[in-house]
């Protein structure tokens, strides 16, 4: 696919963790970007000239976060960049497959969306009403939009859950995901930016899902651990039954932050993502599952 030259790119987040890696890695100017109670409204600056934003903004799922939180930073931000933009500029959003809830099964971008079905329903209802209002917001001022819904990234620099069982296992403990077969379908971050960069300079992408191009198991995780920590004793972990626990919860509370990640390891859900790679030329034997053993080897 013929890209596009970009006249200015513009990753907005780019004081957050995955802001600052793709700003990096797509050689962008960045806007670091927060949306404080009453500036939903306000434009954000800097932005009229871009051709080209990439949407990092908005909070992970952590500890001390309420539902109008999540709501006011995605919603909010996401509102703001899209009434900043000049009609003809595309606006590349990072959404999540947060959006599809804990289903265990296989996803599409046709599949309905169950965002109260996810360990933490604020983070992922936050998600897909930003879509809504970019959506509409865009369509309205002539931005080109492009959704894409991110899986769980991980990779060096990226402080993710994979990160924190990595942590645990020099320490001694590696993790053993009770089911061994619950498949596991993350984004390393190299594969984001490659899917990041190749959309950026190409024609809009309604909506699609972003993740590597094969799946691990939970047992295939725990092996990895255990070459890159061989002295750690394993520890059963039953994620799924974490979710269920979690599920139970009402839906005005919000589970300890070291529960909700934990439960995000037993999703259970497979991620179809070969339409996207043949859409935008990239070939999925450049991104292999070796990948996960340089993370753990670093």
């Amino acid at each position: 696919m013929e890209q596009r030259q970009h006249r200015k790119l513009v990753v907005a987040g780019s004081d957050g963790t995955l802001g600052a890696f793709l700003k990096e890695r797509l050689g962008a100017e960045g806007l670091p970007l927060r949306c404080a109670a009453g500036e939903e409204g306000l434009a954000a600056d800097g932005l009229a000239d871009a051709e080209v934003v990439v949407n990092a903004t908005g909070p992970r799922v952590r500890p001390g976060l309420s539902w109008a939180d999540y709501h006011r930073e995605h919603v909010g931000c996401a509102a703001r960049l899209a009434r900043s933009m000049s009609a003809g500029g595309h606006l590349v959003h990072l959404s999540s497959t947060a959006v599809y809830g804990a289903r265990g099964t296989w996803l599409d971008v046709a599949s309905a969306e169950a965002p109260l079905r996810f360990p933490n329903p604020a983070y992922a209802c936050a998600k897909l009403a930003a879509e809504g209002i970019l959506q509409r917001t865009c369509g309205e001022r002539g931005v080109r939009l492009s959704v894409l819904r991110l899986s769980t990234v991980y990779g060096t620099g990226i402080d993710s859950v994979l990160e924190t069982m990595l942590r645990f296992a020099r320490r001694g403990v590696a993790m053993r995901l009770v089911p061994g077969n619950l498949p596991q379908h993350w984004l390393r971050s190299d594969v984001l930016a490659a899917v990041v960069s190749k959309v950026a300079g190409g024609e809009a992408v309604p909506l699609a899902i972003v993740a590597d191009p094969y799946v691990l198991s939970s047992e295939e995780l725990h092996a990895a651990l255990r070459r890159a920590a061989p002295r750690s004793v394993s520890a059963p972990v039953p994620v799924t039954a974490i979710g269920k626990a979690i599920g139970l919860l009402p839906r005005h509370l919000e589970p300890p932050g070291a529960l909700a990640a934990l439960a995000v390891l037993g999703l259970g859900n497979e991620l179809e993502v070969a339409p996207l790679f043949d859409r935008l030329g990239l070939d999925p034997r450049a991104f292999g599952r070796e990948g996960l053993d340089a993370l753990f080897s670093s």
